[in-house]
């Protein structure tokens, strides 16, 4: 029985350590992202990066990308926070983009950003 729970206990041990430190889906709406002083400019700041670190890499040729949906927003907590945006863009030609990027906000009373990663996707990803 002894070695029965400890097996038990092993096992939800694993089981919650490999899901601490993992993006979670959070409640943040497109409404927030346009209307939320901190979540716009969180949002516009990774857009701005993405557009900026794309057109160096020469994965889009344009910089006209406008918020067309947010399909989800993730948060993962570290030193500070990262929010992972699932987005779709579109440009003035019509075009579609769908795009994930991270972007990290430090604690404190003068939070600073840091934008993490992108990655342009086949689809939508929510």
């Amino acid at each position: 029985m002894k070695v029965l729970l400890i097996f038990a206990a092993i096992a939800i041990a694993c089981t919650s350590a490999s899901l601490a430190g993992g993006f979670k889906k959070t409640e943040i709406s497109q409404y927030e992202v346009t209307k939320s002083a901190l979540h716009r400019q969180l949002f516009t700041f990774g857009k701005q990066e993405f557009i900026k670190r794309a057109l160096e890499a020469k994965e889009i040729n344009t910089s006209d990308w406008k918020l067309s949906a947010l399909n989800s927003v993730y948060t993962q907590v570290v030193a500070g926070l990262n929010y992972k945006y699932n987005a779709e863009l579109k440009n003035s030609k019509g075009e579609t983009m769908f795009v994930t990027f991270v972007v990290h906000k430090s604690v404190g009373a003068n939070p600073t950003f840091k934008f993490v990663s992108y990655k342009i996707n086949d689809e939508a990803i929510y």
